[in-house]
């Protein structure tokens, strides 16, 4: 096997100029920059080339192209740009087979991910907008990228795509799902709870819920810090409430029969 270095950028080498300065030991010791490089590795095999000098995209490459543009948000043409500067022509071309090539191989693993993130107990969802070019007249639209989290049990991260925001999206993707759903006040997830055969019981969302209180500051500044106090009490007292529960049957503690009318609570207006 003949292994030929095709380039090393020197000016992204760095040298010892910037020395850094451990306060612990006092010693110093240069800080080095280990920028890619792109090897053409050859290999004596019996099966046909073709004359004009491709080769096949090693797992590598592939790796740094997908992680480029889905981990680092590297569009394609711009990756295209940085391989030239390496002295490697890729045509866009060639970099979108391998993005698809490498989406099909990973297909078994996004499914055994998604497989394992619904066995959750508690789950979080939440969906963002990303611009698609749909070509034509229409130009573009507006897709949805939806991620599931999934429990510490299961600590996964989920992303599922839609052409919009319907909730057939996650609708589809949260079948077979039974346990807790937190999520934003999107309407699409109402028919959701409720369809579900209180398999799926939602879990609202405390930074959405303390949204409306912070906008109603504007025209009603008194009303709105004063209905908030209030509504953090009684929440803050109920997580309470539910943490000495669990607490008490943790620790296999026998529980006189008490009955907790927190939800009939009342926190009066001396207590704010």
């Amino acid at each position: 096997v003949q292994i030929s270095k095709v380039t090393t950028p020197t000016s992204m080498v760095s040298s010892d100029a910037y020395p850094y300065f451990d306060r612990n030991h006092g010693s110093r010791f240069p800080i080095r920059l280990m920028t890619h490089e792109i090897r053409s590795i050859k290999s004596k095999r019996f099966v046909g080339i073709c004359r004009g000098g491709t080769g096949v995209a090693g797992p590598g490459l592939i790796a740094q192209v997908v992680v480029g543009k889905f981990g680092d948000h590297l569009p394609l043409y711009r990756q295209e740009d940085i391989f030239v500067r390496h002295g490697l022509h890729l045509a866009r071309s060639t970099l979108c087979d391998g993005v698809s090539a490498a989406a099909d191989l990973l297909e078994p693993l996004y499914n055994l991910q998604r497989k394992l993130v619904l066995e959750s107990a508690v789950m979080w969802t939440d969906d963002t907008p990303v611009k698609v070019l749909a070509g034509g007249d229409e130009g573009s639209r507006l897709g949805r990228f939806w991620t599931y989290v999934g429990d510490d049990e299961h600590p996964y991260s989920v992303y599922d795509f839609t052409m919009s925001r319907r909730r057939d999206g996650p609708q589809t993707f949260l079948q077979g799902f039974r346990g807790y759903l937190q999520a934003d006040a999107y309407g699409g997830y109402d028919a959701i709870f409720l369809n579900s055969g209180s398999d799926i019981t939602e879990v609202a969302c405390w930074a959405h819920a303390r949204r409306k209180f912070f906008d109603a500051r504007a025209n009603y500044p008194r009303e709105a810090h004063h209905r908030w106090n209030g509504f953090s009490s009684y929440m803050t007292l109920k997580i309470e409430a539910v943490n000495y529960l669990q607490t008490c049957a943790a620790s296999c503690v026998v529980l006189k029969p008490t009955r907790f009318w927190i939800g009939s609570m009342r926190i009066s207006k001396s207590s704010h």
